[in-house]
């Protein structure tokens, strides 16, 4: 049992860095989208507010 806690520590400890990495990926991904988001409804509530009001 202490011999296979040790193994999967081990594999866990090699798969640190990526999975950081990974983490640090999605979390910019996910951060960029909001920000695109966010963006393009402001550009398009500035718009609508001086064209039509919906």
């Amino acid at each position: 049992m202490f011999a296979g806690f040790g193994l999967l520590l081990a594999i866990l400890k090699q798969l640190n860095i990526p999975l950081m990495m990974l983490a640090g990926a999605v979390i910019g991904i996910v951060v960029g989208t909001i920000t695109d988001i966010l963006i393009n409804l402001y550009k398009k509530h500035k718009g609508n507010d001086s064209n039509n009001n919906e």
